[in-house]
């Protein structure tokens, strides 16, 4: 044998070691950045990423992006205001969706009691996303959502995503919401109004 076939051998289980010793290392890397992860709670992090329609998890976006909101901890918290919390002022609220061929009603008092924001009013959209969050329960694109409170005066209402994203707004420490009337709503198409505020 000459000594070009022991050096191609020599070579190849080179290679193999060195092989088998990259992929050990980028183990033991993912295993510790997995670890760190769930010990500063990153899997329980959401980011709210302007440009995205959907929050997401901050142990899956490397490298790390800049975010206008966080949701961790029941807490809604922008990125370049923060504030004091606010909390919701309902007494008590449920979530109904509406798909194309059934509808589901979700108790949502767990949620609103724990619920704080600290930075400017979200929209109502950031909310629900918030609790979707919370929750891992997810909805099609396609499904109705409102929200049937009973409010601080104790009057029940009708909020839906579609039509009253923009309702919210803070005072005293507490996030109300403001009813919108239909004059105001130019964006509405014909007959939303009336389908999700019902005489």
């Amino acid at each position: 044998m000459s000594r070009s076939y022991f050096f191609t051998k020599a070579l190849s289980l080179w290679n193999h070691c060195s092989e088998r010793m990259y992929e050990t290392k980028q183990y033991i890397i993912q295993f510790y950045q997995y670890v760190q992860a769930y010990f500063y709670e990153h899997h329980r992090t959401w980011l709210f990423i302007d440009g995205h329609s959907l929050p997401l998890p901050q142990s899956h976006i490397l490298p790390p992006v800049n975010a206008s909101w966080t949701y961790s901890s029941h807490r809604l918290t922008s990125v370049s205001s923060p504030s004091e919390p606010h909390r919701l002022s309902w007494l008590s609220a449920k979530l109904v969706v509406i798909h194309p061929k059934e509808e589901q009603e979700i108790e949502l008092d767990n949620f609103i009691e724990t619920f704080r924001l600290c930075g400017p009013v979200p929209t109502l959209s950031m909310v629900f996303l918030c609790w979707c969050a919370e929750t891992r329960h997810w909805f099609r694109p396609d499904s109705i959502i409102q929200f049937h409170i009973i409010t601080h005066e104790g009057d029940e209402q009708m909020l839906s995503l579609r039509v009253d994203n923009n309702c919210l707004y803070l005072q005293d420490g507490k996030i109300y919401y403001r009813y919108v009337t239909q004059k105001n709503q130019d964006y509405i198409i014909p007959n939303d109004y009336a389908y999700y505020h019902p005489c």
